[in-house]
């Protein structure tokens, strides 16, 4: 309880934790796995062992339908001790093989925040000893309570975390739509902004012409799709994930696990064909209808992006579609001026011209 208040880093937490149990429990291999619901994955954030002991594996993908230990506990929401046999059984049971090596004793109890499972905290004995008592579980409960609340904390940190970045993030784009910048430079400075709270390595800006039917691209900072800047002529007949991103007026996260969703594709490019992994797209809006968007993709993390980063990035679109109205309506305006100044200097020159040839007419 104590680590829990005073420590920041939950690495240290855990060890802290693990020492403090040594005393009381054969916690010589530990391990604390926090479960994605979303990815269905579960990934061991933090293990001790005495030797070459592993959780199981570090990271287990599909963790709900594999014979994980683990998972189990999760899945039963309850404390949960194996014996050897009970883990062969159990693995049989699944139609699989033990994940690691098979334990003389394994112990886990599920992590709880706000009455929801996210992991759980495991320990097990790899040489005959005595069995797990029902004092020794619930001394291992009670600690993983206090392990449930530092990750509470720690997740209520990190939204107030990425609140702050959202505040800092509008001010600075208004900001920078008052700034004295061209448009190439803006996106720029749009780009710099965004990329210190979300991966912004292959990053886009994708305006739609509603009457001309075209899709442009102004901007980009794609390392692999050279062709971006080319326009999309009647983009409503095309097969562009950008143009359907704007028509359905909705984000599109699409990863490893829904990529099937959005048609038979293998590459992942601006005209809808499929080579990233993962792929992020938020529409830019006025006046409730969407002209424009901005893109992220990876090349090589099916998981880049969630649920958090579509959360930030539809927080700050608005101001990011006001920006980019108003840079390209002064853009507008300054060219309509020069226009006028040309069109003015030319009558000028033209009256100057007649005046001379009626002088010379009246010289004749």
């Amino acid at each position: 309880s104590n680590a829990v208040s005073s420590t920041e880093d939950l690495d240290e937490l855990f060890s802290v934790i693990h020492d403090s149990l040594k005393p009381v429990l054969e916690v010589q291999n530990f391990g604390v796995g926090l479960y994605d619901e979303k990815r269905d994955n579960l990934e061991f954030s933090y293990y001790s062992s005495a030797g070459a002991w592993l959780p199981e594996t570090k990271n287990i993908p599909n963790a709900s339908q594999t014979t994980s230990l683990t998972m189990e506990v999760v899945k039963r929401k309850s404390p949960t001790v194996f014996s050897k046999q009970d883990q062969f059984q159990f693995a049989a049971g699944k139609g699989g093989d033990v994940i690691g090596t098979p334990s003389e004793f394994w112990l886990g109890v599920p992590l709880i925040v706000r009455d929801k499972v996210i992991g759980a905290m495991i320990t097990e004995t790899l040489n005959e000893s005595k069995p797990y008592s029902e004092e020794d579980v619930e001394c291992f409960a009670s600690a993983a309570e206090q392990v449930a609340i530092a990750l509470e904390r720690k997740e209520i940190k990190e939204r107030i975390q990425v609140r702050e970045k959202v505040i800092d993030s509008l001010y600075r784009i208004s900001n920078q739509m008052h700034a004295s910048l061209g448009l190439e430079d803006f996106y720029k400075s749009i780009h710099s902004i965004l990329a210190e709270t979300v991966d912004m390595q292959n990053f886009t800006v994708a305006l739609y012409d509603e009457n001309k039917d075209v899709l442009n691209f102004p901007f980009s900072t794609d390392i692999f799709d050279k062709d971006i800047f080319q326009p999309i002529d009647r983009a409503s007949e095309s097969k562009s994930l950008v143009y359907r991103l704007i028509a359905e007026q909705k984000s599109f996260l699409i990863t490893a696990d829904n990529m099937q969703d959005y048609g038979q594709v293998h590459l992942l490019k601006m005209s809808g064909d499929f080579s990233a992994k993962c792929w992020l797209g938020v529409p830019l809006q006025s006046k409730n209808k969407a002209f424009g968007a901005i893109i992220n993709q990876s090349y090589d993390d099916p998981y880049c992006y969630d649920e958090k980063d579509v959360s930030l990035l539809e927080s700050i679109s608005d101001q990011i579609a006001l920006a980019i109205e108003y840079k390209n309506a002064k853009s507008g305006l300054v060219s309509a001026q020069n226009e006028l100044l040309e069109k003015a200097h030319k009558a000028g020159m033209a009256d100057i011209a007649s005046d001379t040839i009626h002088n010379i007419g009246d010289i004749l």
